[in-house]
Formats: C-alpha cells, sequence, structure tokens
C-alpha cells in the first residue's frame, strides 16, 4: 500500500510539474559573424526563415 502511495504522489507531481511548464515561451537568439554572402551567412538566413515560418 505505501508502494502505491508513493507511486501516486509521484505521478500527480511529476503531472503538476509538465503542466505548469508547458505554458511557458521560449525566445531564442542567434547571431553569426561572418560577412555576408558566406556560406554560414546563406544558411543562417535560410534557417531564421524556416524558424520565423514555422
Amino acid at each position: 500500500m505505501k508502494a502505491t502511495q508513493l507511486l501516486t504522489t509521484a505521478s500527480i507531481g511529476a503531472l503538476m510539474l509538465g503542466l505548469s511548464s508547458t505554458a511557458m515561451a521560449d525566445n531564442w537568439r542567434y547571431a553569426h559573424e561572418e560577412y555576408e554572402g558566406d556560406v554560414q551567412d546563406v544558411f543562417a538566413q535560410a534557417f531564421k526563415q524556416y524558424v520565423e515560418e514555422n
């Protein structure tokens, strides 16, 4: 009985923690130090566009 109560309490705690963290939003910032037109710049711009669209 004690193991069942412990498992239930742990499950409820994990559920409450999971539900509380889903409401938070993330703010991502990216930077690169290459010049315009460089391969890294091209991929960074494509990635930025992909993130903004999705």
